[in-house]
């Protein structure tokens, strides 16, 4: 059974069996921060590093590379979005809908390809 056998593909997306859709790109990968995705990742402590593992090994299949991103920065990255989601809930009408915009689909880059790996990198380090 090959790799493209375990998920079930939604246009360039993938799903897995959990229900968790993300892809790849040259140098990204790409997570649909749904309410599947939330409550896997709550289910159990080291969940956010299964399924960023998971990704990496899509992406070295797809990409025929490794992702140069360090599995702390990508979970660090997974919880920065989740949590302003969860408080979005919280917050009025518009505020809200405008954090959980920024927060629906979590955009993991390699460095020089997303402004903001290297304040994961960093926080990454401390833990």
């Amino acid at each position: 059974m090959t790799i493209d056998n375990l998920f079930q593909k939604t246009n360039e997306r993938v799903k897995n069996k959990e229900g968790i859709e993300y892809w790849t790109k040259e140098h990204s990968i790409h997570i649909v921060n749904d309410d599947v995705f939330q409550k896997f990742i709550k289910e159990k402590d080291d969940n956010a590093l299964k399924i960023v593992q998971e990704i990496k090994r899509y992406f070295r299949h797809k990409q025929k590379k490794e992702l140069k991103i360090s599995d702390t920065s990508l979970v660090v990255e997974i919880y920065a979005h989740i949590i302003p989601d969860k408080i979005a809930d919280y917050l009025p009408g518009a505020i809200g809908d405008i954090v959980q915009g920024r927060t629906e689909i979590i955009d993991c880059g390699e460095e020089g390809h997303d402004q903001d790996r290297f304040l994961w990198d960093k926080i990454a380090e401390f833990l």
